[in-house]
């Protein structure tokens, strides 16, 4: 693996597409370009995002349940209902924004590819 030059400009692109929209192509596409110029990616995902507060805030039991991963319909409304009652929990409608920055902040010293931020050192 490349090492990451700390010099380099840091760079964050967001990527917002609609429900079910396939970014996949978008995002390696985007990781394969930055390698070439030695910049390091990786992934979050906004709905891990939703995922850690969740379980932050009510713990691990029936997460799944909260949370289901299939079928996608119940998938996407699920994680769309969190992100709703995360932002009244908190008063915040940047909530989301908020934690995916704290998230990228957590780990700057990797480049990451967030499903809605592409990060890159």
């Amino acid at each position: 693996m490349t090492s990451v030059n700390q010099n380099s400009p840091e760079l964050v692109v967001g990527l917002v597409g609609p429900v079910g929209a396939d970014l996949d192509g978008v995002i390696q596409g985007l990781a394969n370009a930055f390698a070439k110029v030695q910049y390091q990616t990786n992934m979050i995902s906004l709905s891990d995002v939703i995922r850690t507060l969740i379980i932050d805030a009510l713990g691990t039991k029936d997460i799944d349940a909260y949370l289901p991963s299939h079928p996608e319909d119940l998938r996407i409304w699920a994680h769309m209902t969190a992100g709703n009652e995360i932002r009244t929990r908190t008063g915040e409608n940047g909530a989301l924004a908020i934690a995916a920055l704290q998230t990228v902040k957590t780990v700057r010293s990797k480049a990451l590819v967030v499903a809605s931020i592409l990060f890159a050192l």
